[in-house]
């Protein structure tokens, strides 16, 4: 019988034999090794331990508590090794094989007009927000109320996409490392330019008020 190990992965905590460890505690040493010497990579590589922890937990149920190697294996043949990255949303494995993320449904925070919700069901089903905001008012009025009731429920009980694995997973593409990567570093420069955009604006306000051209 392997010895099993508790292991916390993106503040989540699991239950994992030996050989299983040795292969994500590897893994992980890889990627830091990958990104060090990046300015982001803190943000990178705890966004991907997350999606990690997802992937996980996935893969447990009543039946099964312990990660072992196969699940290991198969989270870093979907994510990808450093050096390795493949674009789109499958991914090739060495025995030619092709594996497809899930497509879950999450609420779109970035582009919400009230919970996200519209939003998150248009980038799920590839469709423009805007007719499923058009379908629950008219549920709402025909059926008096059921549309607002239904936009409620989902409301409460589809997660908001917040990491950056969560949003590419939301639009249907794989969380591979380049992505998020990408992505993370996409977030980071717009964040630079909106305070960079504050700053000017500050500055013209105080030569205003100062009387200074």
């Amino acid at each position: 019988m392997k010895k099993t190990i508790s292991v916390n992965i993106g503040g989540s905590v699991f239950q994992m034999d030996e050989d299983a460890h040795r292969e994500l505690d590897a893994y992980i040493r890889n990627l830091k090794n990958h990104f060090s010497g990046v300015p982001d990579a803190g943000e990178i590589l705890d966004d991907m331990e997350r999606r990690i922890a997802e992937m996980f937990s996935g893969r447990l149920n009543a039946n099964k508590q312990v990660i072992n190697m196969e699940d290991v294996r198969e989270v870093i043949g979907i994510l990808g090794r450093p050096g390795e990255f493949n674009a789109g949303t499958n991914r090739e494995t060495a025995g030619g094989a092709r594996t497809q993320q899930k497509h879950r449904i999450f609420r779109d925070g970035e582009h919400k007009v009230i919970g996200g919700v519209c939003a998150g069901l248009g980038a799920h089903f590839n469709t423009d927000p805007v007719w499923f905001r058009l379908g629950f008012v008219v549920l709402t009025i025909i059926l008096i109320g059921t549309g607002l009731l239904v936009y409620l429920i989902l409301w409460a009980v589809l997660p908001e996409a917040v990491t950056s694995a969560e949003k590419e997973e939301m639009q249907g593409k794989a969380p591979e490392l380049k992505d998020i990567e990408d992505s993370i570093r996409e977030e980071l420069m717009q964040l630079k330019e909106k305070l960079i955009s504050l700053g000017e604006e500050a500055r013209k306000t105080y030569r205003r008020m100062s009387g200074n051209p």
